[in-house]
C-alpha cells in the first residue's frame, strides 16, 4: 500500500537591516524568490529563481550577482529536525582576489535579473533516502534566504514565504518505474528508475533487485546502486538473507560492501561465517571495513578471533582502532572480558 505523503517547504526571505540603498525617490532594489511548481514528486527538481529588481523610478544601480551563482551562500535550509543541511555542492571556480566585471548587471529602473536553480542541487547531501537530513523526508523544510549584495549595492530584502509540497508518487507511477528498472534500454533511464524507488523508500521490489544481482548486471552504475537499495530499505519481510549471504562472492568491492552493511543491519547470524571469510580474503576498504562494521554489529563471538587478529596487525591505525572498539563491544555483548589477560 503506497499512500501520497506530503512535505511543506517553506522559502522565506528576511529584512536585511544594515546599508540598505535607497533611491532619491524613496525606494530601492529588491529580492524574492519565486518557484516553478508548488508541487512536485519525491527526487523532482525544485526548481526556484530569485530575482533583484530595480524599484526605483529615477535611479540606476550597479548589481554585483556573482553570490546568485552559490545559493548556499544566501539560502540556509533548515530541516524538518530542526538542523540546518549541509551543500555538498561545489563552489563554481574562481579567483576570489579577482574581480569579474562580467558578473556586474546594471538595472535602469524597473529592470530585473533573475537567476534559476535546483534546490536539490545546491544542496545535495550524502545522507541515505528518508534520512532526517535529506530532501526526502517527510515534513516542513525552512529555507532562509539573507542575500547581501557587497561592495556594489546593498539592498533590502522582501519577506515573501513560498509553500511547496513534495508528495510521493501514486501506485501506478511506482509500477512504471519497476517496468523501467526491467525493460528500459537506456541505462541512464533504468539507473534513475532505481535511484527515484530508492528516494520513494519502495521496498516491493527489493526481491527483484536481488535477482537482477544474482543474474549479474553489467552496468557497474546500476550494480552499485542496486546494492545500496538493499542496504537502506532493508526489510526482512521482502528479503531472504540467505540470497544476499550468497552474493558476497561477487567481485565488486563497492557491492559487498553494501551487502554486507544490510547484513549487519538484519543482525543476521547465518552470515558471520560468509563474513569472517570476507575479512579474510580482502584488504578493499570498501569491502573490508563494511564486513568489519557488519560482524560488530551483529555481535557474535564466533567473530572474536578474526576482530582481535585486525586489531592487532591491520597496518591502518585507523582500522585497527576500530576494530578494537568493536571488540570491546562484541565482549561486553556476550559477557567476556573487555580485556586480554
Amino acid at each position: 500500500m503506497f499512500k501520497n505523503h506530503g512535505v511543506r517547504i517553506i522559502v522565506a526571505m528576511f529584512l536585511l537591516l544594515a546599508d540598505t540603498s535607497i533611491s532619491q525617490d524613496g525606494k530601492a532594489l529588491s529580492f524574492a524568490i519565486e518557484a516553478k511548481k508548488r508541487t512536485c514528486l519525491v527526487g523532482e527538481p525544485i526548481m526556484l529563481w530569485c530575482r533583484i529588481t530595480n524599484e526605483s523610478e529615477t535611479e540606476t544601480y550597479n548589481v554585483n550577482t556573482e553570490t546568485l551563482m552559490w545559493p548556499p551562500s544566501f539560502l540556509t535550509v533548515i530541516s524538518p529536525n530542526g538542523q540546518p543541511l549541509s551543500s555538498s555542492a561545489e563552489k563554481p571556480a574562481g579567483d576570489a582576489n579577482v574581480f569579474d566585471h562580467k558578473l556586474i548587471k546594471r538595472l535602469k529602473p524597473g529592470e530585473n535579473y533573475s537567476y534559476a536553480f535546483d534546490l536539490q542541487e545546491s544542496y545535495p547531501t550524502p545522507y541515505p533516502a528518508g534520512h532526517p537530513s535529506s530532501f526526502d523526508t517527510l515534513g516542513e523544510y525552512v529555507i532562509q534566504s539573507l542575500y547581501t549584495c557587497s561592495n556594489i549595492t546593498s539592498f533590502a530584502v522582501k519577506a515573501k514565504p513560498i509553500v511547496i509540497e513534495i508528495t510521493s508518487r501514486s501506485p501506478e507511477q511506482i509500477q512504471q518505474l519497476r517496468e523501467k528498472i526491467k525493460g528500459a534500454k537506456d541505462s541512464g533511464e533504468r539507473l534513475q528508475a532505481l535511484s527515484l524507488l530508492r528516494r520513494e523508500r519502495s521496498v516491493g521490489h527489493l526481491a527483484e533487485i536481488v535477482e537482477m544481482l544474482k543474474e549479474g548486471i553489467a552496468d557497474v552504475s546500476f550494480r552499485r546502486e542496486a546494492a545500496r537499495t538493499i542496504y537502506e530499505l532493508a526489510d526482512r519481510a521482502h528479503l531472504q538473507s540467505q540470497s544476499i549471504i550468497d552474493l558476497l562472492k561477487c567481485d565488486d568491492p563497492s557491492v559487498q560492501g553494501y551487502l554486507a552493511l544490510t547484513l549487519g543491519k538484519l543482525n543476521e547470524r547465518k552470515a558471520v561465517p560468509a563474513l569472517i571469510e570476507l575479512c579474510d580474503s580482502t584488504m578493499h576498504p570498501e569491502s573490508y571495513r563494511p564486513a568489519l562494521r557488519a560482524l560488530g554489529q551483529i555481535g557474535d563471538e564466533r567473530a572474536i578471533g578474526v576482530v582481535e587478529r585486525i586489531a592487532d596487525n591491520d597496518p591502518s591505525k585507523e582500522i585497527r582502532d576500530l576494530a578494537k572498539r568493536i571488540l570491546m563491544e562484541m565482549k561486553g555483548s556476550v559477557g567476556l572480558p573487555k580485556t586480554r589477560p
